[in-house]
């Protein structure tokens, strides 16, 4: 399967292939509890998340009510499909649709992709990308985690470490993205960047292994973004590392899990920028912490 190959502008030159893969469904059977961090989580905001500003941006149906709900957004979003199929204003208003099923599923990992969103954007800027094609990676960053909202929530909510099995269907979350991805009328390119952006400069990575330039760039600038959100943000694992810390980590890993690069140019984006890092809007809290709270209300 060849995710295609890109330029050092971000252009995309070759086609992904597209395969008819059927969907498949995961019941979830204990709710995820999370904290608000103080803060009201406004509405998505395009202009901001597209354009790289400082602030503001489906679904695993828990029930036969969430289901319906979400085929009612489908049969919504095909009435858009057949007015403007293929345009630039169809893949924003699908992903921001997209996005807000994430929102609604996790608003945990809706915020991590909101802020990997905005790194990437303004990492692609940083190495001159062509401005539409920055557009295009954030979108790409805003629903990079899709595949998420179909993993059972005790293994995405787990506060210890994951069993072989458990990282195993962790793993499956890229995947899971592309197939829903390609039932919509989106590029090949943001596809191809949503199933690699895990893989690793060094060919360690997953889902196929890829190595260096066979990466697609976009999906090697989303994983740097990718992986500093995922350090210097809380999870229900651990605390978040000093920004020093990150720094250094990254730059270690240039050339294994990083395009020398892109990690290269993350750091001087870091360096220049003392406020590069996003707010925190929404942390995980362990159910044990939480007060009142009893293990017979968990839902089975």
């Amino acid at each position: 399967m060849s995710p295609g190959s890109y330029d050092k502008t971000g252009e995309y030159h070759r086609c992904y292939p597209i395969l008819a893969l059927a969907l498949y469904r995961v019941l979830a059977r204990n709710c995820s509890i999370v904290a608000w961090a103080g803060v009201r989580i406004a509405n998505a905001d395009s202009s901001n998340i597209l354009g790289g500003q400082q602030d503001t941006f489906p679904v695993k149906p828990e029930s036969n009510r969430e289901y319906q709900h979400m085929a009612m957004r489908a049969k919504e979003l095909s009435t858009v499909r057949e007015v403007f199929p293929g345009t630039r204003r169809y893949t924003q208003h699908t992903i921001f649709e997209l996005s807000e099923s994430i929102r609604e599923r996790d608003i945990v990992t809706y915020e991590h992709c909101r802020r990997v969103a905005i790194y990437a954007n303004r990492l692609a800027r940083h190495m001159k990308w062509h401005r539409r094609a920055a557009r295009e990676l954030a979108l790409a960053g805003l629903i990079h985690d899709l595949g998420k909202t179909w993993v059972h929530n005790s293994v995405l909510h787990k506060p210890t470490a994951l069993s072989q099995a458990e990282y195993q269907e962790m793993q499956r979350h890229p995947a899971i993205a592309a197939r829903i991805l390609m039932t919509y009328d989106v590029s090949d390119e943001l596809i191809a960047i949503v199933l690699h952006h895990h893989e690793t400069y060094d060919g360690r990575g997953y889902p196929d292994h890829l190595a260096g330039d066979a990466i697609p760039l976009g999906a090697r600038l989303l994983s740097v973004a990718d992986v500093f959100d995922a350090l210097t943000s809380a999870r229900s694992y651990k605390a978040p590392l000093p920004l020093a810390e990150v720094r250094e980590r990254i730059a270690r890993s240039a050339g294994t899990m990083f395009d020398p690069a892109v990690a290269q140019a993350f750091i001087e984006l870091l360096d220049a920028n003392p406020d590069f890092q996003l707010a925190s809007r929404a942390v995980p809290i362990p159910l044990d912490q939480i007060p009142g709270w009893d293990k017979h209300d968990a839902i089975e």
